[in-house]
């Protein structure tokens, strides 16, 4: 024990004087006094310069320690803190050991110790897994500056610290100074925890709940329920709420504060029934409450609902939203979607089974859809993925212009440079799949798409004929870059070489591409790359591309140096390909690679 407090203290030790000969931060090169003996005099910053005074010296070579003001040391402590926190290590299968890391700074010297004991802030992140005696220690070297409680009763805690602890308590006697607190454990652990939560929380920010557990509290795997009277709703500052795998009462978490809110369910999960039924009208009324919401993910939580459940509804406005993920049974997806009104940049990723809603209600997803189509910029670059018994379609719009006189759209512009959709729909069979993708592809302004990529390799029994690439991606004139992945694309040369038939339209499919990437296929099934070769070269008289990329492929070698003869580069594997310098290839020449 005493050797691995050696250890420790050595490592803290060697840390500080790092950090008090650091160059990358001002005020602690000024530290550097300590080992250097240098002037601050060439140091412009006045108030480190002044806080530096008492301890300069025309005389002194070297400052000693003890003249190093307190406010360095807490600094660089707190850098401490983030590169060596507190925890439980195990070494070469011996038993666990508890590793305090940048709380040795209280050992080395009573300088360093008083220096540390006079920042209220280095003791306001409150470890739960060093047991009750350091968070109660904690709690009081913090003083009154707001904590944080990070209490993972999961991971990371032995049982015997988990016993010794009194979380509820500890929440309960100290909520109104908590400013993040974020609970992680097994059910019946929580259920323990979730009545200290119904005390006002004036200062709190940040609350993030998570049940990670499969034991659950009682036979019917329901989990545990949330207060109805959530922090007496009173929280003003709350920011930022998650709760995974929870029940609770959408009013319970109405508050007008909240800029980010994460709720998920597992599909097993049972509901608990609230005091009243719950329906669309309760999560509207709820959302309507949040106007600076700018996240929203609801994955699993909706109620079951009908349309008579809404009829008569007014629609939620949620003017700052940035990010809205959406997961559930189809019909509530639908309605949601129908009633929540968004900005024109908001990012949606949206995931239902689709075939479980009737006829009309996808016809009302279809509208949804070409109407945020329609409000959105041309698509630059979109994805199709089509599986056995499912689709996706997932596209980002062309850059909005810097010169744009739209306000909204200069207001709600996202940070990467502009929305972008992520829609997957399950359960289908290959026909329906194929008709409902080439709905949605219609609706898309796909006349403008640059970058195309489309994924078969998971659908080996999907195999398109030309025509029906040309129906999804006919319109598709401006596409440079065409990315695609299948088992078996006979159907898409025969479209890449043929004249296009949608009227009023001529040349191939993709006429202008330049770059063509070939993913996942097996050119030696069949022989395939010797129709390969021959699609080539009449690709190239019809309208010649400048690269081919071939990953993961199956190919005759010899036939690579063939199509680098119809292409003017060609990558494997991610090498170019490279003729020899008299272009005079024999069958069995090396092929170059640069």
């Amino acid at each position: 024990m005493l050797q691995e407090r050696g250890r420790g203290l050595s490592t803290t030790r060697k840390f500080v004087a790092r950090q008090l000969g650091s160059k990358e931060h001002r005020l602690l090169r000024l530290g550097s006094l300590i080992v250097s003996g240098k002037s601050p005099q060439n140091y412009t910053s006045a108030q480190a310069h002044t806080a530096m005074s008492p301890i300069r010296s025309p005389r002194d070579s070297v400052t000693k320690a003890n003249r190093i003001p307190s406010e360095i040391y807490a600094q660089i402590f707190s850098l401490l803190q983030e590169s060596d926190p507190p925890c439980f290590i195990q070494e070469y299968g011996d038993p666990e050991k508890l590793h305090l890391g940048w709380l040795y700074v209280t050992h080395v010297c009573q300088h360093w110790r008083s220096a540390a004991l006079a920042q209220s802030r280095l003791w306001t992140d409150v470890p739960f897994l060093l047991g009750s005696a350091w968070t109660k220690e904690f709690l009081r070297r913090s003083r009154m500056a707001p904590i944080s409680f990070n209490c993972d009763v999961y991971n990371g805690v032995t049982e015997a610290t988990k016993a010794s602890l009194n979380v509820a308590g500890t929440i309960t006697q100290s909520l109104s100074r908590i400013r993040t607190l974020r609970i992680v454990g097994r059910t019946d652990d929580i259920a323990s925890i979730i009545p200290s939560f119904r005390k006002a929380a004036p200062i709190l920010e940040k609350f993030e709940l998570e049940n990670v557990a499969t034991i659950q509290i009682d036979s019917f795997g329901r989990p545990p329920l949330l207060p109805a009277d959530l922090f007496k709703q009173s929280a003003p500052r709350l920011r930022c709420l998650e709760a995974l795998r929870f029940n609770f009462a959408w009013s319970s978490l109405a508050f007008g504060s909240l800029v980010e809110l994460r709720l998920s369910r597992e599909e097993t999960d049972n509901v608990e029934p609230t005091s009243e039924p719950q329906n669309l009208r309760h999560v509207l009324n709820a959302l309507s409450k949040m106007p600076s919401l700018e996240v929203l993910v609801l994955q699993g939580v909706l109620p079951s609902t009908t349309s008579f459940d809404v009829e008569n509804a007014i629609s939620v406005s949620l003017p700052n939203l940035r990010s809205f993920e959406l997961s559930d049974d189809g019909f509530s997806c639908i309605l949601t979607l129908l009633y929540i009104v968004t900005p024109p940049t908001t990012n949606y990723t949206v995931h239902f089974e689709y075939l479980l809603i009737n006829r009309y209600s996808r016809e009302l997803f279809l509208s949804w859809f070409t109407s945020r189509v329609r409000a959105l910029l041309p698509a630059r670059a979109l994805t199709v993925g089509v599986w056995e018994t499912d689709f996706s379609v997932a596209w980002e719009p062309c850059p909005i212009p810097r010169d744009t006189e739209d306000p909204d759209l200069i207001t709600h512009i996202s940070e990467d440079g502009g929305p972008f959709f992520d829609l997957q729909f399950h359960g289908f069979v290959q026909a329906q799949s194929y008709t409902e993708l080439e709905s949605f592809c219609n609706a898309l302004p796909l006349e403008r798409l640059e970058t195309l990529t489309v994924n078969l390799e998971d659908a080996p029994q999907v195999a398109w004929n030309a025509q029906e690439w040309f129906a999804i991606f006919g319109r598709c004139e401006n596409v440079h870059c065409l990315e695609v992945l299948s088992s078996y694309p006979v159907g898409l040369f025969g479209a890449l070489t043929s004249d296009n038939p949608i009227e009023g339209r001529s040349g191939p499919l993709f006429a202008s591409m330049q770059l063509l990437a070939l993913e996942s296929i097996d050119f030696e099934h069949n022989n395939l790359f010797e129709s390969l070769l021959a699609w080539l070269t009449l690709r190239k008289k019809l309208a010649a591309f400048q690269c081919l990329e071939f990953s993961d492929c199956a190919i005759p070698q010899d036939f690579i140096r063939k199509i680098r003869d119809e292409v003017e580069k060609v990558y494997w594997e991610g090498d170019r390909v490279e003729p020899p310098p008299n272009k005079a290839l024999e069958p069995d020449a090396p092929m170059s690679v640069d």
